[in-house]
């Protein structure tokens, strides 16, 4: 979901030089095996799909914003929308070439809806900032002898996975989750300055997060100190939201139903 927001969050921008082109056929080639993993393969359906929706999506807000205001406005950028998403939609589509597969029909998964919504909230208002921390704790990583230069150490902070790194005299620590799938970036290969994720190849500045790609996006940091021989983190605390996965949309109460259809409307406003 992040990732899928910082996407869509640069397209929007209308900010579309050489760098976005390269970055959309990147991402287009990370779905493929024609990306630093061979054996990766998400079908080109799911693809179509996000684009297509995405593309609804923004055509109903530019209708319900721009026509009472002014209809030729609204038809222009309409258009102009939707060509755009033509073209993105080729770019992403050009990695796949003849490799597609055949799937057999089975049998359609149960969906969560307003689990899914909530998580979807979640992420947009982490992306925008809206969700601030209420603290920060102080967390204890290891001893300088544990972790030497040139050598990482992977802690656990409650569900919070964190890379720590000594690197070239230097302390750094990075959340554990790669953007693209949430893969254990921190684990991968690092070269220079330059940390791989092992799971889709996605390629990250290991001082500041920073992902090559899409200078726009980064992995979050954590400020490191050492004290005494100890390495200490700063890691913020933000309230999280708990959703019962195990509760069926037919299931929600009158209560949970008002508070999907509060966050429903403030999306949408």
């Amino acid at each position: 979901m992040h990732h899928l927001t910082n996407f869509w969050r640069r397209t929007a921008s209308g900010k579309y030089d050489d760098d976005y082109a390269r970055y959309v056929d990147y991402v287009g080639r990370a779905h493929t095996s024609h990306g630093a993993d061979p054996n990766i393969y998400i079908a080109e359906r799911y693809v179509i799909g996000q684009v297509g929706f995405v593309q609804h999506a923004i055509s109903q807000a530019l209708t319900k914003e721009l026509h009472e205001i002014d209809p030729d406005l609204e038809g222009r950028a309409l258009r102009a929308w939707n060509l755009l998403m033509m073209v993105i939609l080729e770019m992403l589509s050009r990695a796949y070439t003849g490799e597609h597969e055949v799937e057999l029909p089975g049998s359609i998964a149960n969906v969560n809806h307003q689990a899914v919504f909530n998580l979807a909230v979640e992420t947009y208002e982490r992306g925008l900032g809206m969700r601030e921390p209420t603290g920060t704790q102080d967390v204890l990583a290891g001893t300088v002898e544990e972790i030497p230069e040139g050598e990482r150490k992977i802690i656990q902070v409650d569900e919070l996975s964190i890379g720590v790194f000594h690197h070239q005299g230097g302390w750094y620590a990075l959340r554990n989750s790669c953007l693209h799938r949430g893969g254990p970036v921190c684990t991968g290969s690092l070269e220079g300055d330059v940390l791989t994720c092992p799971w889709h190849g996605y390629q990250y500045k290991v001082t500041n997060g920073q992902l090559l790609v899409d200078p726009s996006a980064e992995l979050a940091g954590y400020p490191v100190q050492v004290r005494d021989g100890l390495v200490y983190l700063q890691v913020p605390v933000i309230e999280k939201e708990v959703v019962d996965l195990s509760i069926s949309e037919g299931q929600a109460g009158p209560e949970e139903k008002e508070q999907v259809l509060e966050k429903n409307e403030f999306l949408h406003s």
